[in-house]
Order: structure tokens, then sequence, then C-alpha cells
């Protein structure tokens, strides 16, 4: 599953954040990763669901 307005539309924040989790894991390898929302985020998004999407890669970490 993609990060996408679907997803953060119509599933939970603990969802949210295995699915951060997975693609960080997936892509970041060998650097080159841009941790981004899609353009917009839809409005019908719950607040906390874009708190655990921005949560979810700031508890991954960061590499140089």
């Amino acid at each position: 599953m993609t990060l996408e307005n679907e997803l953060l539309s119509f599933h939970t924040p603990p969802e949210i954040r295995r699915v951060v989790r997975e693609n960080i894991a997936t892509l970041a390898p060998g650097g080159g990763f841009l941790f981004a929302s899609v353009h917009n985020i839809a409005p019908e998004v719950p607040p906390e669901n874009v708190i655990a999407l921005f949560e979810a890669a700031l508890e991954s970490g960061q590499y140089e």
C-alpha cells in the first residue's frame, strides 16, 4: 500500500504508522529517499492521521 489520500482518509493511525515504517524500510536504504505527503492532503483526512504520518517518519530516524 502506498501513502496516498485513501490510506490517510480511511485507515487508523496505527495502520498509517505501519505503512510509513514499511515504506521507509523499503525505500530509504542507499540514500535518495525523500519522505513527503502527496501534493495535497484531502479535506476528509482526520488530523490524527496526518500527525501519525509525520510522527512515524520522525520515529524512523534519518540518514546522511
